[in-house]
């Protein structure tokens, strides 16, 4: 998992983003560690049904619990890597995926929820490799059937701490751009993050993802909602009288 160094850019988009999470919904956080061998494609696997750490070989971050009943797809061409300290990276990420740059330049992460269950996605960074900072087309967070939970066009990802430009010779202070969400936005049985990266041309594979956040919670019984808004109209309806 990478550090979590405060930076505006950061800071700014929680702000804006940031809603309740924990009570709701147990989650796991990806973190890409210990990864078996730099840019080598992430197993279809890891992921899935996360319910100890570590597992089958591979670390997760607990945060707010586990998910057994949720499997995570990877495609196309998603690879993982391993940053070194004092190596140049992507941004102050250490352990991380990115799109390999061929074909169809999109990154797509999907959950899948067994029955009975929703997916509820919490968070995840993203962070460009340094040396330049870049906007990618979209950041996109979708239902099944590319219905936007969740859509930013064209944010710039950053590398290193702003302002611009740096000196001769400061590299400035290597950062990510945080998105974080309330998980109500973000519940139904299959989940996607869109990144689509076809603007940056052979650029698409310096953008790297890591920290991702998700998490399940059973679906609400039938009649729940019209319970709740039923009790709802009646508490309005004694606060006028």
């Amino acid at each position: 998992m990478s550090p979590r160094h405060a930076s505006m850019l950061s800071l700014v988009l929680s702000a804006g983003l940031l809603g309740s999470i924990g009570a709701q919904s147990r989650a796991t956080v990806l973190t890409f560690e210990p990864v078996d061998a730099d840019d080598a494609l992430i197993p279809q696997s890891y992921g899935d049904r996360v319910s100890t750490t570590p597992l089958n070989g591979f670390n997760y971050g607990p945060a707010w619990g586990f998910t057994p009943n949720v499997t995570v797809e990877w495609r196309p061409t998603i690879r993982w890597r391993h940053i070194d300290p004092g190596e140049t990276g992507f941004g102050d990420l250490q352990d991380f995926a990115y799109r390999e740059d061929s074909g169809n330049r999109i990154m797509e992460i999907l959950f899948f929820a067994d029955a009975g269950w929703n997916i509820c996605l919490h968070e995840f960074d993203l962070a460009a490799k340094i040396g330049e900072a870049l906007p990618v087309k979209a950041v996109r967070v979708t239902t099944g059937t590319n219905v936007d939970l969740f859509r930013v066009d064209f944010p710039t990802i950053p590398d290193i701490l702003e302002p611009r430009p740096l000196p001769v010779g400061v590299t400035g202070t290597p950062t990510h751009m945080h998105f974080s969400f309330d998980p109500a936005i973000c519940n139904a049985p299959f989940v996607k993050i869109r990144i689509e990266l076809d603007n940056l041309g052979f650029k698409c594979d310096q953008i790297a993802i890591d920290n991702i956040g998700f998490g399940q919670m059973p679906v609400p019984a039938p009649g729940t909602g019209v319970m709740v808004g039923a009790g709802m109209l009646l508490a309005a309806r004694r606060r006028r009288h």
